[in-house]
């Protein structure tokens, strides 16, 4: 296995620890900007949390002797480790779970999609007006949550570090 791409996907790891970390600072501070500082960190632990998934979808890739500019979608993987004769228990594991809309992975998956989806605002009039005040959908815009949030990021990190690790083992016996 490449080494390039396991740090890659252990530095996204890391990057959501860390941004983990400084949302629970965020959190118990007091300051005029303490929201905006936990929609920010929110985001960025989901960024990394899925730049993570996707990393390590290019190290499986890349263990099956696949090219990584070949992965464009979730499910790319399969159908190239198919051709290839290769079963890949560590990918079919992955799908499971992205297929499971209860699952941790989907969650996580359908998360990062929704923050790229804009709301529209029905009270904004001109286009100027709507130009200038884009409202994208936040993790948790009402902030009533923030600790369940956290609690779920945070399990979300923990689940993806632990089918990191059995993957990678299992390619190692392999």
């Amino acid at each position: 296995m490449s080494s390039l791409y396991a740090r890659r996907t252990n530095q996204k790891l890391y990057f959501a620890r860390l941004h983990l970390e400084a949302l629970s600072q965020a959190m118990s501070a007091q300051s005029w900007h303490r929201h905006a500082l936990i929609d920010s960190y929110q985001e960025s632990v989901l960024f990394h949390l899925y730049a993570a998934y996707r990393a390590y979808l290019v190290e499986l890739a890349e263990a099956y002797s696949i090219p990584a500019v070949q992965l464009c979608s979730d499910f790319d993987l399969g159908s190239l480790l198919e051709e290839r004769g290769f079963e890949g228990p560590e990918y079919v594991a992955l799908v499971a779970l992205l297929e499971s809309k209860s699952s941790w992975l989907s969650q996580l998956s359908r998360a990062y999609q929704a923050c790229w989806q804009v709301k529209e605002d029905a009270g904004l009039t001109s286009p100027a007006a709507s130009a200038s005040e884009i409202q994208v959908v936040q993790v948790d815009s009402d902030h009533q949550n923030d600790e369940d949030v956290q609690k779920q990021l945070q399990g979300w990190l923990k689940n993806l570090r632990d089918i990191i690790e059995e993957g990678r083992k299992t390619l190692q016996e392999w």
